[in-house]
């Protein structure tokens, strides 16, 4: 019988996905490494796979010149073996050695998008001494070349001439009006490897020679004159060299592929890492997946899910959660409602993500790594075993609970089916409840049992969720909802189906009296509504608080801007009028108390400022009028004193912020760079980051395209040395790639 694990497989449909994936592949080689994918529950392999998937994507925007291939193990295995290796043989392994050279070169071009899978290429070894000797032996048609050997020349010349002089003898011949009367027909045919005329039966002793055929009807013998019966010797003493010289040839270039036996296994292996990797990279691209983050707090949450063999426009996106204090999910709702595809949906994509998969759904989601991925999912019975369908569950359910290793997700379907309905519920319950106790299991249960849909509400580690009914259609909708507890709906499908009408009025009659758990259900459920309705009520009540204190402070806003404006306007004209210093100096003092409500500031040379508009610290070196210089990092500037607030002298010892930096936002902007000269870019490069500076916008995205990288490279010198910048690298798949850079404000 098989083990757990082997049943969990069949029964997710595991081999389906990783066909997918082989078929992706364009080598043998990455074929053979499909077949031996595995899932890890180690982090740091995981992340490294995920890592190569990441690489891939970005390398399959450059056409990688991986294409079809031989696998050239055979080849190196019968060298190996002091065999000999044909011509086809030696031109497969030459054509897979110049992939192997193209790859190399992609990858070593692609290494800054690539870095990990670019180190790999490094392993590739230099073959081109043995490509020249088997392209400068082997013609593309595989058969050795003339220029092989200068023997093989030299014989080939020979055959070359001989062929021609015995062609000439039998031409004069055939065109000889003696011999035209003797033959069958005008030409010349090959018999034996021997050149021969076509005589007529009658006139054999006109042709002297040696008979080396006949035809079918007897009509015709094909001679083989003695007039050139020695060069026709000869031409076979010259063909048996010829091929011995073939032979010495293949051995020779046999021996050069064994001595470099090792070079080439290494080649072999990175090309087939590298179409295995990219396969990954185009198997997400079709599933439209994406790489959620890894936790070690055993968090699962899986955030707009989709089956991977399900098709994208027909697979209804699904969401759900579970955490180390709720660790157990019940799902319910009606038959073929999509418990059963949820199940094997969330074990596939937890085995996916631990082969270094990128999972259809949300980047929000997050996954543990499990050392155990075990179920027991569908109808089957063993027949060999003899055992029933309930049987054959409980001998899988003992064979999860026996496997348990570690951190461990376990999916049961339909659990308790298959036997009386008291004894199948109480037996769920119990394995239910056993599980939940467990804080390294994390367990998802389908199920139809009124048992089992109550322990949400009685049970402080389980959660519920339910599948949507339309009422109008009575159809399944495929919508998971969280922390509800749905119906079966067996009745409502039964008439959808066509059950006759009375059928269906006797079992809603029963049905009222023969569940004890449908009306307690029914309260739950009419709460929950209740409940749901009140929070959407509150929800709405606080939007329209949010939008009047929005209100208030756009009002405010403003009222105060237009005030601001009145008073910058009478500080400029204060400045403009004549009179004497004092006089404006009180007029200044009055429009400063009357803004602020405090006492004028009065200033000196060698107070430390802080230059308000720009958010900059500085020193007063001067007074000019009613001006005062500010030096600020080296640079002098006059500013007004409405626009300078005094700053906290440090104490000894003591250390004082000068300066309170504005929080940086989250939001990120764009500065689009595309078709400006490299002056113009750092130009609007530096107004941007000021601006973003005094704004407290955190993050810049620079779009300055692709190309030949040469405004690029001028914008990262440029953001090396500049004082509001913290951290700069290309942008991610979704923000621009290769075409735009991501600045962190300090």
């Amino acid at each position: 019988m098989l083990d757990a694990e082997a049943v969990t497989l069949k029964a997710l449909e595991w081999d389906k996905i990783k066909e997918r994936l082989k078929s992706l592949c364009k080598t043998p080689m990455g074929k053979e490494r499909v077949a031996n994918l595995h899932p890890s529950g180690e982090m740091e392999w995981v992340k490294r796979r995920l890592r190569e998937t990441k690489e891939a994507l970005e390398l399959l925007r450059y056409s990688p010149p991986l294409g079809e291939t031989e696998d050239i193990e055979p080849y190196i295995h019968l060298a190996e073996k002091e065999g000999t290796l044909r011509e086809e043989d030696l031109l497969n392994l030459r054509n897979f050695l110049l992939l192997s050279q193209r790859v190399k070169d992609f990858l070593k071009e692609h290494q800054e998008s690539a870095p990990n899978l670019a180190r790999s290429g490094k392993a590739i070894p230099d073959l081109t001494p043995l490509i020249e000797n088997i392209t400068s032996s082997i013609s593309e048609d595989a058969r050795i070349k003339d220029s092989a050997s200068q023997r093989m020349k030299d014989i080939r010349e020979n055959i070359r001439n001989l062929m021609k002089s015995i062609q000439d003898k039998l031409e004069d011949m055939i065109n000889s009006p003696l011999f035209q009367r003797y033959l069958q027909e005008p030409i010349i045919t090959l018999r034996e490897g021997r050149f021969c005329l076509a005589v007529k039966r009658e006139f054999k002793d006109k042709v002297e020679g040696i008979v080396h055929s006949t035809s079918s009807t007897g009509a015709t013998l094909f001679i083989e004159p003695f007039a050139i019966l020695k060069e026709g010797n000869r031409l076979r003493e010259l063909e048996k060299e010829e091929g011995e010289e073939r032979l010495r040839i293949l051995r020779k270039l046999s021996k050069q592929v064994k001595e470099k036996a090792g070079a080439l296994r290494r080649a072999r292996e990175v090309v087939g890492f590298l179409d295995f990797v990219l396969a990954k990279g185009e198997l997400a691209l079709l599933l439209q997946a994406f790489q959620p983050s890894l936790n070690r707090e055993g968090m699962l949450r899986l955030k707009d899910a989709r089956h991977p063999l399900l098709p994208l426009k027909s697979a209804v996106p699904i969401s759900l959660e579970l955490s180390p204090q709720k660790r157990v999910l019940i799902i319910t709702g009606p038959n073929t409602g999509g418990k059963t595809t949820t199940l094997k949906m969330v074990g596939l994509l937890c085995y996916m993500l631990q082969c270094g998969l990128f999972i259809p759904a949300s980047e929000e989601s997050t996954l543990p790594l499990f050392q155990s991925i075990l179920a027991d999912i569908g109808d089957e019975q063993s027949i060999e075993q003899n055992l029933s369908t309930f049987s054959f569950h409980i001998t899988q359910i003992r064979k999860i609970l026996e496997s348990l290793n570690g951190l461990s997700l376990v999916l049961l379907d339909e659990l308790g089916a298959g036997t009386d309905p008291a004894e199948g519920s109480a037996l769920a319950r119990a394995i239910v409840e056993h599980l939940a106790e467990r804080e390294d299991v994390r367990l998802i249960v389908a199920t139809h049992l009124g048992e089992l849909k109550l322990l949400p509400y009685t049970n402080p580690r389980v959660r519920g969720a339910s599948f949507e009914f339309d009422p109008l259609s009575l159809q399944p909708t495929f919508k998971l909802v969280m922390d509800t507890i749905g119906k079966s709906h067996a009745v409502e499908v039964a008439e959808r189906l066509g059950l006759g009408k009375e059928l269906i009025e006797r079992a809603s009659e029963l049905l009222r009296y023969a569940q004890p758990y449908s009306q307690l259900l029914t309260r739950i459920e009419e709460e929950r509504k209740r409940v749901g309705l009140l929070k959407e009520e509150y929800e709405r009540r606080l939007k329209e608080l949010e939008k009047e204190k929005e209100e208030i402070l756009r009002s405010t806003r403003e009222k105060a801007e237009g005030f601001l404006t009145e008073v910058r306007g009478r500080v400029e004209a204060l400045l403009r009028e004549k009179g004497s210093k004092k006089e404006k100096r009180e007029e200044w003092r009055r429009l400063w108390e009357k803004v602020r409500g405090e006492e004028a500031p009065f200033f000196k040379i060698g107070d430390k400022v802080l230059i308000t508009t720009l958010r900059r610290e500085g020193s007063v070196v001067d007074i000019k009028g009613e001006r005062i210089l500010v030096d600020v990092e080296g640079k002098r500037t006059l500013v007004s004193p409405a626009e300078l607030e005094h700053l906290p002298v440090k104490e000894e010892g003591e250390g004082v912020e000068l300066t309170p930096k504005r929080p940086r936002s989250v939001l990120i902007k764009d500065v689009n760079l595309r078709g400006m000269r490299v002056e113009e870019a750092l130009y609007e490069i530096d107004k941007e980051l000021d601006r973003a500076f005094l704004e407290g916008i955190g993050k810049l995205r620079l779009i300055h395209g692709k190309g030949k990288g040469i405004l690029k490279k001028a914008i990262w010198d440029f953001l090396r040395g500049h004082p509001l910048v913290k951290d700069f690298h290309l942008g991610e798949i979704w923000e621009g790639g290769f075409g735009a850079t991501i600045v962190e404000l300090k």
